[in-house]
């Protein structure tokens, strides 16, 4: 049996009673689930870590068979929120975590030196990280490696803020696929302390969030 047998919301419901009784960090070492990357059931007000809590619910269900193991967890990200969202459940991405936002004055074969950034206001990014960019998320702020004519020097921090207005780029017609489509967004700096931002640094590090480093 699998993640796509999972049909009782009550089971999902008793999995997030036992994840409240036993905390976090005991409820993923007994089963053996790592911590959710991006999206997360959201309930009661709680963030739970979604593939953790379908494979205990599994578990509840089907008592003969027992949770979902993490090795036998192939269903991705999305598979889980669909199931979820299927039961009834909400899912949100975690807008806590910081993202981390690189800037580079050169990009690999220059294939993304287009992009519209003006340093420590506006940053421009693809569709493909539209639902990760929110207003209000913390972000770490730094200048990526490369360098123009093919050089390139070390990370210099440039601080760390929260995540300001996010506006479609109206220069790419609306017909265009959303694929092709981009995005700027208001950096709101409010420290350039490079010990802070190493903090931050490892928060998101240690949350395996993915980095927006184009090109």
């Amino acid at each position: 049996m699998s993640l796509r047998d999972l049909s009782d919301p009550k089971a999902v419901r008793l999995a997030v009673q036992l994840f409240d009784e036993m905390g976090r960090k005991a409820f993923l070492e007994t089963y053996g689930f790592g911590k959710a990357h991006t999206y997360y059931l959201y309930e009661n007000g709680r963030y739970y870590d979604s593939k953790a809590i379908v494979g205990v619910a599994h578990g509840i269900e089907f008592p003969g068979i027992g949770p979902l193991k993490a090795e036998q967890f192939i269903a991705g990200e999305k598979t889980v929120q669909k199931k979820l969202e299927s039961l009834g459940f909400r899912m949100r991405l975690n807008s806590e975590t910081p993202i981390i936002l690189t800037e580079n004055e050169a990009t690999f074969g220059g294939h993304y030196d287009h992009w519209q950034d003006v340093t420590g206001e506006r940053y421009q990014f693809p569709n493909q990280y539209k639902n990760l960019v929110v207003t209000d998320r913390p972000f770490i702020y730094y200048r990526g490696v490369r360098r123009p004519g093919g050089k390139r020097g070390p990370a210099e921090y440039f601080g760390h803020g929260l995540i300001g207005e996010v506006w479609r780029d109206q220069d790419i017609p609306i017909a265009r696929p959303r694929k092709n489509w981009k995005w700027f967004v208001r950096l709101k700096i409010t420290t350039h302390s490079q010990s802070q931002c190493h903090s931050l640094m490892n928060l998101a590090t240690s949350n395996r969030f993915r980095k927006i480093n184009i090109g």
